[in-house]
């Protein structure tokens, strides 16, 4: 009995007959072949749909893709994953139904992991320290099973993520040389002047209705005393005054208008915004984002044309008078922010500027390392969208 066990060519379990008996028969060789085929492959696959949903990851509301690198070092530990199952798979065939296997069967399966998964867990732990989804949990249940020997598939957990923590008092806001109110202060970042457009989580739960938003101005080109009204629209798209108010540069006040509907009654300017809430679509856009399109008119006879100054997503960008910006921020006092002004009176009100404000990059540190985020920090403008003169 003891000569048989010795004399068994594979070495596996000598000391029991029936296994021998087993691991000679063509059968449960190849059940064991093809078993460790479907988890191989299905490792393999869970790589390749981690790389997918990185690469297909889309610049949004506070989440963009990863660096190019992360995506970069991603594919390349996929391609060796790929090569590694193969070879991994051939020299196991060639141990089971030959006996005479390139290399020693646990040796290259410890290879395999070192090339393939331990990279890819940490760049896995890298992507899900910035980042609070389940993109890279299953690379970690992974990890702890492949490093004690083992392969299994993957299970996709679902993240949570915290509406509160990145939308909670965040709002559109604009920045425009309509709104210099002391022309003596400059154009510094802490002297722009801001306008509050609309809360973000307004357009997010609008149930797609495109958010319409016409700043109204009095027509005069260095005007002492400006008039304006900020129109916004309903759920059923229907445009009403919102707020007026008239912009003294020579008092340097702001004094709140009633009446709003016919508070311009001489020609005016308009500007004109339609912003529209791109709905989530899971790691592609995971909250989402916001596009927006805009015209101006230059009195009320004329049609609706595109603006002649430049928009950009940062009052710190723009300091020429032919530029403007659009950003989010936090609005730090929650009382002060049903108006797209501050009103410090019944009758008088304020913009608002820096210190009123908490910039959306110190807002959106996201995961549990608070990374930079790597989303949009204002709305992007798409030419498609159409907007009417109204």
């Amino acid at each position: 009995m003891n000569q048989g066990a010795n004399d068994n060519p594979d070495g596996l379990i000598p000391s029991l007959p029936c296994c021998r008996s087993l691991h000679d028969n063509f059968r449960f060789k190849l059940l064991i072949f093809m078993s460790i085929i479907f988890i191989d492959v299905a490792d393999l696959i869970s790589d390749w749909l981690l790389f997918k949903d990185v690469a297909v990851a889309e610049k949004g509301l506070v989440y963009g893709p990863p660096e190019d690198s992360i995506r970069l070092a991603l594919l390349a530990f996929c391609i060796i994953g790929t090569q590694t199952i193969a070879l991994e798979l051939i020299n196991l065939w060639r141990d089971i139904f030959r006996g005479n296997p390139w290399l020693d069967v646990e040796l290259l399966s410890a290879i395999a992991v070192w090339l393939e998964d331990v990279p890819q867990i940490v760049i896995n732990v890298i992507i899900i320290g910035c980042r609070e989804e389940a993109i890279s949990y299953f690379q970690l249940m992974k990890a702890s099973v492949a490093v004690a020997g083992f392969k299994v598939p993957h299970n996709y957990i679902k993240g949570k993520y915290d509406d509160a923590k990145y939308f909670e008092n965040v709002s559109v806001y604009f920045s425009h040389e309509l709104f210099d109110l002391d022309s003596s202060l400059g154009r510094s970042t802490t002297n722009k002047n801001l306008l509050r457009l609309f809360d973000i989580n307004d357009i997010r739960h609008g149930h797609g209705v495109d958010r319409i938003i016409k700043l109204e101005f009095d027509q005069s080109d260095i005007p002492t005393i400006q008039k304006f009204i900020i129109w916004e629209n309903n759920i059923t798209q229907e445009l009403r005054a919102k707020e007026c108010f008239s912009l003294d540069r020579t008092r340097k006040q702001i004094t709140l208008g009633s009446n709003c509907t016919s508070y311009i009654s001489t020609k005016s300017n308009q500007i004109l915004f339609i912003f529209r809430f791109i709905q989530p679509n899971d790691l592609k856009l995971i909250f989402g984002d916001i596009t927006y399109n805009i015209n101006v008119k230059n009195n009320s006879s004329e049609t609706c044309k595109p603006p002649d100054f430049e928009i950009r997503n940062d009052i710190i960008d723009y300091s020429e008078v032919t530029s403007a910006a659009l950003h989010y921020y936090r609005t730090l006092d929650v009382s002060k922010r049903t108006y797209s002004l501050i009103h410090t009176s019944d009758n008088n009100s304020k913009f608002y500027n820096s210190k009123d404000l908490q910039d959306i990059e110190d807002v959106w540190k996201t995961g549990f390392v608070y990374c930079k985020s790597t989303g949009r920090l204002a709305p992007h403008r798409d030419n498609s969208i159409v907007v009417p003169c109204l």
